[in-house]
This record gives C-alpha cells, sequence and structure tokens, in this order.
C-alpha cells in the first residue's frame, strides 16, 4: 500500500505493525521517520513477538512505538527506514489506514450480568458514558439479578480467544479491562493473548458478586496474580479483595504497595469498603489519595464494574493514570447518587447515564 491509496485528508494516517525477531541487535529509525509520528492520534500497539520488543507505551530503540500512527506522507519513510535495518531485526507487517480521529475503542474482559447491573452490561454503559466504543469478550454467564447470583456458565476457552481475535484483528483496542474471570483456564487464554496484543489494561480483580456469590474459584486466584498483574497497567480492587489477594490486612497504603510487589506496576484499592472513604493509587512511586463521596443508598450493584471501565475509557482517551483514576472514582460514586433504589428486590444497580433524568 502506498501513501497514494487513501485520501489525502488530513484526518488519515496509517498503523504501522512490526514484527520484532528475537535477535540482539536493532537497528535505530532514520530520524524523518519519527519526525513523521503524528500527536494528535492515539497509541497504537501493534501485535509484537520477542523478547527484545519495547514496552506497551515506551518507545524501543527504534524511536517509534509498535504500531505508532503516521501521517500518510511519511507512512513510506518509515517503511523504508524499517526495511533498512541492518540486521533485518525489524519487518512491516501490516500498514493500514487509521482514521486519525475515530472514537476511543474499550474492551471489556468480563462475565455477563442478566439482571443488566454489573459485569459487561455496567461496562458497555459506562464505555459509553466516557465517549468510547464498547466491545466485549465473554468469559461466563451468569443467571443474575438484584438479588443473587443463580448459575454460572462458563465460555470455553477457545471462544474466549476467538472473540478477542476477531476484535484486534479488526476493530482494534485502545484500551481494556478484565473483570469476572471466573477459572484459571480462562484466565490463562486471556493472559496469553494479552501478552501478545498488549494495550493499556485495567485489571478488576473481580472475587464476589456484591450478593456474596463467588466469582472467580479459589484454584484461579494464584492465576490471576501470576498471570495478570504483569500485564496491567493498574489493578483495581476494592478493600476487601485487597486484602484477600495480599494475604493480609493494614491500611490501603500498605494494601496498595503489596499488590505492585505481587507484580502489577500500579494499584488503586478502591474506597467504597471501610471507615475511610477515599481511593488510594499507588503507582511504584507516588501514593495519591482521591477523595470518594460516599452515598448511603442501596444501589451501588455495578459500583466496581463502572470504577474500573471508566478508569480504562479514560486511557484510551488518553488520560495519565492518576487524571483517569480521578475520573472514575468521580463517575462511580455520581452512578451510585443516581442509583436506581427501588429496581429489583435486592441492591439496585448504580446509574451512569442519567436514566432517572431522561424521564
Amino acid at each position: 500500500m502506498t501513501a497514494q491509496a487513501v485520501a489525502e485528508s488530513d484526518a488519515v494516517g496509517y498503523r504501522l505493525e512490526l514484527r520484532l525477531d528475537e535477535l540482539d541487535v536493532i537497528e535505530p529509525f532514520p530520524p524523518e521517520a519519527e519526525a513523521g509520528a503524528d500527536r494528535r492520534g492515539p497509541l497504537l500497539l501493534a501485535h509484537g513477538r520477542g523478547h527484545h520488543g519495547p514496552e506497551p507505551g515506551r518507545r524501543g530503540e527504534a524511536g517509534l512505538h509498535r504500531g505508532e500512527v503516521l501521517r500518510s506522507d511519511r507512512v513510506e519513510q518509515a517503511r523504508s527506514g524499517v526495511e533498512r535495518g541492518g540486521h533485518r531485526c525489524l519487518h512491516v507487517c501490516k500498514i493500514q489506514p487509521v482514521d486519525l480521529l475515530h472514537v476511543p475503542r474499550c474492551l471489556t474482559i468480563a462475565g455477563s450480568d442478566s439482571g443488566g447491573g454489573a459485569g459487561i452490561q455496567a461496562d458497555l454503559k459506562a464505555f459509553a458514558r466516557a465517549g468510547c466504543h464498547g466491545m466485549s469478550a465473554i468469559v461466563a454467564l451468569t443467571a443474575q439479578n438484584t438479588v443473587g447470583v443463580t448459575a454460572v456458565h462458563e465460555v470455553p476457552a477457545e471462544f474466549v480467544r476467538a472473540q478477542l481475535d476477531a476484535v484486534f484483528s479488526d476493530i482494534g483496542v485502545d484500551a481494556a479491562k478484565t473483570g469476572m474471570l471466573f477459572s484459571a483456564g480462562v484466565i490463562d487464554a486471556v493472559a496469553e493473548f494479552l501478552a501478545a496484543h498488549p494495550v493499556p489494561l485495567v485489571v478488576d480483580p473481580v472475587l464476589l458478586a456484591s450478593s456474596g456469590a463467588r466469582l472467580l474459584r479459589d484454584d484461579a486466584v494464584s492465576t490471576l496474580v501470576g498471570r495478570l498483574f504483569p500485564l496491567a497497567t493498574v489493578v483495581t480492587p476494592n478493600l476487601p479483595e485487597a486484602k484477600a489477594l495480599a494475604g493480609n490486612g493494614g491500611t490501603r497504603r500498605a494494601l496498595a504497595e503489596r499488590l505492585v510487589e505481587l507484580g502489577a506496576r500500579a494499584a488503586v484499592v478502591t474506597g467504597g469498603h471501610g471507615e475511610e472513604p477515599v481511593d488510594h493509587l499507588f503507582d511504584g512511586t507516588r501514593h495519591v489519595e482521591i477523595p470518594v463521596p460516599r452515598h448511603e443508598r442501596r444501589s451501588t450493584h455495578g459500583a466496581g464494574c463502572t470504577h474500573s471501565a471508566t478508569l480504562a475509557a479514560g486511557l484510551a482517551r488518553g488520560l495519565d493514570l492518576e487524571a483517569a483514576a480521578r475520573e472514575a472514582a468521580r463517575v462511580a460514586a455520581e452512578a451510585v447518587a443516581h442509583g436506581l433504589v427501588g429496581l429489583g428486590a435486592g441492591d439496585g444497580p448504580v446509574d451512569v447515564l442519567g436514566l432517572d433524568a431522561a424521564r
């Protein structure tokens, strides 16, 4: 494909996807290739292979992000720069037109809540509220309402992978989140795929439904920590989940530090439980406390999903981690404040879309 193969509009660019061979030397890009990067578009990460590839969101020795968006008038320079790599460490796999003005794309990898309050249903509503196109890879179906979960049907790992491949290979993903993952087999499949297709990732380590039903098998907890935490941009447990994962009690500050020690790059221990209504963010270096308004309402079903989905949407839109975490705290609190009390006999769902105001 040449630069002349698409419209000459300023809104059109290319997604440059690279494959990195497992060699020890990576030749630098020529300066003109880096100069062609268009900063208006989102960061798009390609399907990098090989342990010498740059980490997600970071520049490698080659000077360009994998999958970086380039303006059409620079794409040929970038391609020739790749092809001139002295040791053939970098190869163009695909040059594909991309709309630089596209709607951010968010993916939820989680379970379905038939009552519509939590799970992928809550995630998709939060993505829409944040101005993102929402997509889903369903890992389990739950028979669920405001009272509880009466049955769970696990989706085969092969079909989970097929959903992920369908979304990534065509539409693309700017950020993703995980929620209920249920089993070690599903976690392994998700982790294997995301390791090969790195994107900003929010891991919401859902252990229990708000009704108390177990949504992650006991033998899958170590797999969640060992396989997904190292891939996560941030993990977002509530206080009981943080204590269970960290293996001890302590303050939110101490728990966040322990979660980072377990492999996560950053952690937000959310403030919906316990005496202090504060989300505590630790990014491996800095501690940030984010005050959270607490509303005593029987409409908190889906609050955690809404929080993590909104955080993922913020990352997809280019916010830094702290800004995305602050936005997630605000939106989740507002969703609880406007929650649909009286919808069902149990804890009603949060309302992130302002449905009451629209009536």
